[in-house]
């Protein structure tokens, strides 16, 4: 059975209070998502898998849910996030600064790959390179993903070479066990040499049990098959970035072939067969220390994604919906972008006059990350949104929030300006 254990700090969270007034199924909601979520704070992000995980005594209308988790989200009390299979999540943000999680107690590792804006707990840092979590067999292959991702190369280093010590300590015990049943069980058989005959023999079975090579599985036998385009095609991606399939152990070509099926499902083969034609062997970069099994399905994916979307809308959409706006020189030339689009996102949300100074940085930080044309399809999209800025909060505040929210998960927004 999971227990949460609030902290008394959670009361008195202005955010919190905030949403209280505004939104007490929200809040609600967020107070029961504390002891349902897993112990990295991740929830589903979907409305209805969230209102299956969280509340699933409740009847309520999915578009309620998803408005409950907008206003959670707008409070700055989650963060939603889209994993490699592209399955949406959300995080609790200061979940672990309300929660207390007994890491030394020993913990299975995140079953997603947690966003890059968690910060991991000095609990966990100490229980992933504590002995006990180097002899955890189960699930090894992903621990140590996650020390790659959060040591350094030193203490990644450290932690191989004393795993290798604490696997041969382990091997020497065995093989001191193994040795001792072993005499046991020739004294037994010695013994049951000198029965009568016709008697059963009943330390034969023992010495089965006893010999670990009884019980290992046949080894395979070697066979080949011809490899298929689609296998072509995730060898390609590999070769794209530098990396040659063998390099890939049996568990993280496995991991890899099923992110790989997943995009295919998303997207379609051609697509991908299209990114190996555009980045011959090596062209395209992956960057230092990344896990190949599961950067590269994300870096083809959001390649794929980008060059589908500039092809299929860039030039067929030349509407430009900023370029609607005042210039206020009235000399006939347009503004720069980087001018209109903040007064733009302004006038959206319901306010007057020249936009805040926050709000023009932020709006820059987006213009400077898309470009240009990326910056004008978000605008027809935020066409379709409910602007509106929360009575509680600073227009300036919320607004820059939000804009920098969609500047770094364009995902929610790419897609949908057709």
């Amino acid at each position: 059975m999971h227990y949460a254990r609030l902290h008394e700090e959670t009361a008195e969270n202005p955010e919190i209070g905030t949403l209280l007034e505004e939104n007490p199924l929200a809040a609600s909601l967020f107070m029961l998502g504390l002891a349902r979520c897993d112990l990295y704070g991740i929830l589903p992000g979907d409305p209805q898998r969230y209102h299956t995980k969280v509340a699933p005594a409740a009847v309520l209308p999915p578009a309620t849910v998803a408005d409950a988790i907008k206003a959670q989200e707008e409070h700055g009390l989650i963060r939603r996030f889209t994993d490699l299979d592209g399955k949406e999540h959300l995080h609790i943000l200061a979940y672990h600064r309300w929660q207390e999680v007994r890491w030394a107690n020993g913990v299975a590792p995140p079953q997603v790959d947690m966003p890059d804006w968690w910060e991991p707990p000095e609990g966990f840092m100490v229980w992933i390179q504590s002995d006990k979590c180097l002899r955890w067999a189960r699930q090894q292959e992903r621990w140590w993903e996650i020390r790659e991702r959060y040591c350094s190369a030193t203490v990644v280093l450290r932690l191989r070479s004393r795993y290798t010590t604490l696997n041969k300590k382990q091997e020497t015990r065995n093989k001191k066990q193994n040795d001792s049943n072993g005499l046991t069980a020739n004294n037994s058989t010695s013994k049951a040499s000198t029965m009568p005959a016709g008697t059963m023999n009943l330390f034969a079975f023992s010495d089965d049990q006893n010999d670990p090579e009884q019980h290992l599985p046949d080894e395979p036998k070697g066979r080949t098959r011809t490899k298929t385009d689609r296998d072509l095609c995730f060898e390609g991606c590999l070769s794209a970035f530098g990396i040659a399939p063998d390099d890939l152990d049996k568990p993280q070509w496995a991991r890899y072939a099923k992110t790989m099926n997943k995009l295919v499902a998303d997207t379609c083969l051609e697509d991908l067969q299209e990114f190996v034609r555009r980045n011959p062997g090596g062209s395209a970069s992956l960057g230092t220390g990344a896990n190949p099994a599961r950067k590269v399905p994300a870096a083809v994916r959001k390649a794929v994604t980008a060059t589908s979307w500039q092809e299929a809308f860039g030039r067929a959409r030349q509407q430009q919906v900023l370029d609607a706006l005042p210039t206020p020189g009235g000399n006939g030339e347009q503004e720069p972008i980087e001018i209109r689009f903040p007064r733009f996102v302004w006038k959206q949300y319901g306010q007057e006059g020249e936009p805040a100074l926050e709000v023009r940085s932020a709006c820059a930080e987006f213009v400077e990350c898309h470009g240009a044309d990326a910056t004008q399809a978000f605008g027809r999209f935020l066409e379709t949104q409910d602007c509106q800025v929360p009575a509680s909060a600073s227009p300036e505040k919320h607004i820059a929030m939000r804009i920098r929210r969609w500047k770094s998960y364009s995902g929610e927004w790419d897609g949908k300006h057709n």
